[in-house]
């Protein structure tokens, strides 16, 4: 590791602001799921 702690720490802190910056942020995931039913007729056929 060549980057001393407080360009570490500069690093992380430019980080933090950005996530700040996304506004409204709800705790959870997003899932890509695929999968297919059934049914011939439908858009996951």
């Amino acid at each position: 590791m060549s980057e001393s702690l407080p360009a570490l720490e500069k690093d992380r802190w430019e980080v933090i602001h950005q996530i700040a910056q996304l506004g409204d942020f709800r705790p959870g995931s997003i899932l890509g799921v695929r999968g297919r039913c059934s049914k011939p007729d439908y858009h996951c056929a």
